[in-house]
């Protein structure tokens, strides 16, 4: 009964029993769980990017190409980057980009916390644009 879950391709695999190798199939798990009772679903597809799916809409929300050193850690700068974002008044998929691009930068750096980039080391019209 959330109003938005979060869950990476694996996870939505877990959930619903769906193998997610396509925008197709991310978009019919994600609108298996929200059958379930989420309001709507944002999932992450790793270089692909997000899907917003809600009862209205499906939207892709593409990410930056980069040479991922180390994807560990990239949900979670997602997710803290979404929600910063989504508390700051962004509409869905102005969050969702803005997450995009923090969780691009964050694989480019070995570890998890320690690839979190600092406020200070964004450019400031992601953070405020």
């Amino acid at each position: 009964m959330s109003d938005i879950l979060c869950p990476n391709e694996t996870e939505a695999q877990i959930l619903t029993g769906i193998t997610v190798e396509s925008q197709a199939d991310a978009e019919a798990a994600a609108r298996q769980l929200l059958a379930r009772g989420a309001q709507s679903v944002i999932m992450t597809l790793g270089a692909r990017g997000s899907l917003w799916v809600d009862s209205q809409t499906a939207e892709l929300v593409p990410s930056t190409p980069v040479r991922a050193v180390d994807t560990v850690g990239a949900g979670d700068a997602f997710v803290g980057s979404l929600a910063y974002f989504l508390a700051a008044g962004k509409r869905v998929t102005d969050a969702m980009w803005r997450a995009n691009q923090i969780a691009a930068i964050s694989v480019q750096s070995p570890g998890a916390q320690s690839s979190f980039p600092r406020a200070a080391a964004l450019p400031a019209e992601l953070l405020h644009g």
